[in-house]
């Protein structure tokens, strides 16, 4: 029987593990020491077991990557265990008989190796998507699973559920944000959020290039800075101002930075980005700081032309080129063809796209170009 110090403390462990993933091995190490077996690990899983994430204490990585790749298959237990409702405590021996899993190659070829007899498990997750399950494995000589040690994994079963669903709730959090990060990154527009003291707390690619052009906007002693002392004093006060709890809607502003290379100036819009709750106040509002440079050579998108509007190759880079102020003779001249040619390719793209102007085609393609993304031309 553990003390109450000692369950407590290892019940304060299960809920920073939840907190922090990282933390999960050592609390498991935690855990298998306080039961007494050779290995515990908290295996979260796609229903139909596609793919697995393990967190493990005392188990070989290399046995986990053989699980993972291989073995999984012919695991006759966790087949058995994803039709168990969550809060559902089971050992090796209530799903198949010793006699029977002693004779499968998964014990023979992975389980016996680490000297794996006896195992319990607990469902702590499942949704239609998803499980979660915490694993023990001792040596059958340990004797591991008796009555004191079931009765503390089931003490411990709310608290492993409610810290697994923290876990997985902070890795869909994670997730979300790397997608917008990640959406962010696809703009040709420079985007980035800034504290109210101007410092850079997010620069997708397309700012983090005009950073380093350092052509009007710049980055100095980590804060957003212009090409002048007076411009950036205005930019850093309107960051500053849309950066601040007490900013009421519609706050945020405009303004021009003159560039040293003696192109036309940036036009920067500065937005609050709001992330307050109505109970939970943030502790550092930022600013969302659009940036947007009028003379931007952006590559034409052929790809994507084509993919959207079925266009040829030929018919894309017309399209490209009109889009950009040229006429039929610019588009002529990069295609090698005659403007008779070129013109009846625009003729199909007005088809296809339902423009009829070139100025609305250049209003499209504007649209589209606005997104850098990775979607490739096929060779």
């Amino acid at each position: 029987m553990i003390s109450i110090d000692t369950f407590g403390s290892l019940v304060d462990a299960i809920y920073e593990a939840g907190l922090d993933s990282q933390q999960w091995p050592a609390t498991l190490a935690h855990l298998a020491a306080a039961t007494r077996v050779s290995v515990s690990d908290l295996k979260m899983a796609d229903i139909g077991r596609v793919r697995f994430t393990m967190f493990s204490a005392g188990m070989d990585p290399a046995a986990i990557e053989a699980y993972n790749k291989y073995y999984y298959r012919l695991d006759p237990i966790t087949p058995e265990l994803e039709r168990k409702p969550a809060g559902a405590l089971v050992t090796d021996r209530d799903i198949v008989p010793k006699t029977f899993l002693r004779r499968t190659e998964f014990y023979n070829d992975w389980a016996r190796p680490q000297d794996f007899d006896d195992c319990a498990v607990i469902t702590l997750f499942r949704d239609e998507a998803r499980l979660a399950m915490l694993c023990l494995a001792a040596p059958e000589r340990l004797d591991a699973f008796g009555a004191e040690s079931l009765d503390l994994l089931r003490q411990l079963i709310p608290h492993l559920q409610r810290a697994t669903q923290v876990t997985l709730k902070m890795a869909d959090l994670e997730a979300l944000h790397g997608g917008i990060f990640a959406a962010l990154d696809c703009l040709s527009e420079g985007v980035l959020l800034a504290d109210s003291n101007a410092r850079v707390v997010f620069a997708n690619r397309a700012a983090e290039a005009m950073f380093a052009r350092a052509d009007g906007i710049g980055v100095q002693a980590s804060s957003v800075c212009a090409a002048s002392s007076g411009q950036t004093v205005a930019l850093r006060r309107l960051i500053a101002l849309s950066a601040r709890r007490e900013n009421i809607a519609g706050g945020g502003g405009s303004v021009l930075l003159g560039r040293p290379s003696g192109r036309r100036p940036l036009s920067v819009t500065v937005a609050p980005m709001r992330r307050e709750t109505e109970w939970y106040p943030v502790a550092s509002p930022i600013a969302i700081v659009f940036v947007a440079d009028p003379e931007k050579d952006d590559e034409l998108p052929e790809a994507r032309l084509r993919a959207l509007y079925g266009m040829t190759r030929a018919e894309a880079i017309v399209a490209g080129v009109i889009s950009k102020g040229g006429g039929i003779k610019a588009a002529a001249r990069v295609l090698g063809i005659a403007p008779s040619t070129a013109r009846t390719h625009l003729h199909r793209v007005f088809d296809k796209t339902g423009a009829t102007r070139q100025a609305e085609l250049a209003h499209l393609v504007g649209q589209i170009t606005s997104f850098s993304g990775a979607l490739t031309e096929d060779n």
